[in-house]
């Protein structure tokens, strides 16, 4: 079975030993350690950093893997489980994503690595997410449930592949690692990482149970999904929620790690059993669309409430922001027109017919495509 390993990056590579080569460096290294681009740093640190990296990317290029597991924590971790998974390790197969902080030397670490892995035959990337450095809580904060959501569908995607899904958690930084270590339990089939100093891993266990927090969010689903797809919700809404679920910035909620981890876990079953509610005044679902989809197969079932949810989004923001997948268009044929007749896709087979008006859509039935 192949293997998929997630590896969050610290900057081990680029801080140990540093003091030797000269001693002014860690301070240049702390100093710009949370700049997102090569703009914010001042010049002269640009040259000092430039060399130290081109170095040190020199050196673990050439290094032998004694010393390339000195050099790197995540390198170290990952050599580590390859000794004793050979088997599991020389999966051609296998790939490896680099997790790198929203910064010049978290990205300039992680590609490090990834050169590094590739010269050994390895299939990697690195996945980041804009605000993912400790600046500004806030944006960290947005920065993990947006990570969230990319890795568990990523997760899913491989796991229906028969990937086994492993996070090496050696290197990185505490304020990631912390969050990942949990999603690790629900999603992972292994977790380890390595102790500084000693050669034998630790692997943490994956939860005995499912996540389940359904009840959670079938209470709160039309706020879930308004907040899902970026559309906005009244205070009322918000206080109906306890605060771990929610975060506000400018006066916007906004789902929290935590909540998008059991929105991740739970929407797909939950858009599975039925026509839902629509999530926006926008919106008007007619017991004739309801009775038209009762024979639909459930990934059909799944495919018409995310489309419902991308018609809100596009209606509330006054038929002008439409998402790629929606592809909403007026009817041509004279006696669709003239009733504003108006379909969108669902999948080469199947689409919903709706009357628009004005920034109103009214859901008429589903139906093969005319075509």
């Amino acid at each position: 079975m192949p293997t998929l390993t997630i590896m969050t990056c610290g900057t081990s590579l680029i801080t140990n030993g540093a003091i030797s080569i000269d001693e002014d460096l860690p301070a240049v290294i702390r100093t710009n350690a949370n700049a997102a681009s090569w703009d914010e740093i001042a010049d002269n640190h640009t040259d000092i950093l430039t060399e130290h990296l081109q170095q040190r990317e020199q050196r673990l290029i050439s290094a032998n893997d004694s010393e390339v597991r000195r050099l790197s924590a995540e390198l170290n971790g990952l050599l580590a489980w390859q000794e004793a998974n050979r088997a599991q390790s020389d999966d051609h197969q296998n790939e490896y994503w680099l997790l790198a902080t929203d910064t010049v030397l978290g990205e300039a670490t992680a590609r490090m690595i990834q050169r590094w892995l590739e010269n050994k035959g390895h299939h990697t990337q690195v996945i980041s997410q804009s605000g993912l450095r400790t600046a500004k809580l806030a944006e960290f904060r947005q920065a993990l449930s947006a990570l969230t959501e990319q890795l568990v569908k990523s997760i899913k995607g491989y796991q229906n592949r028969r990937y086994h899904i492993n996070f090496n958690l050696t290197g990185g930084f505490k304020g990631i690692n912390g969050f990942l270590q949990a999603l690790a339990t629900v999603y992972a089939d292994q977790t380890y990482y390595l102790f500084e100093g000693s050669s034998e891993l630790l692997y943490i266990p994956r939860l005995p149970y499912k996540l389940n927090a359904e009840q959670i969010v079938t209470d709160n689903l039309i706020t879930f999904r308004r907040l899902a797809n970026d559309m906005p919700i009244s205070a009322a809404k918000s206080d109906a929620l306890p605060d771990i679920w929610l975060f506000e910035i400018d006066g916007r909620y906004i789902l929290s790690e935590w909540s998008t981890l059991i929105w991740q876990d739970t929407k797909t079953d939950l858009y599975k059993q039925n026509v839902l509610d629509s999530p926006s005044d926008c919106i008007t679902i007619t017991q004739a669309f309801i009775d038209s989809c009762k024979k639909a197969d459930t990934s059909i079932i799944k495919l018409i409430n995310e489309r419902i949810d991308d018609l809100a989004f596009y209606l509330e923001s006054g038929s002008t922001e439409m998402l790629q997948s929606l592809d909403v268009k007026a009817l041509q044929t004279k006696k669709y027109k003239d009733q504003n007749m108006y379909e969108c896709d669902l999948d080469n087979h199947w689409r919903i017919f709706m009357i628009k008006k004005g920034h109103h859509m009214t859901l008429e039935t589903l139906h093969e495509a005319l075509h």
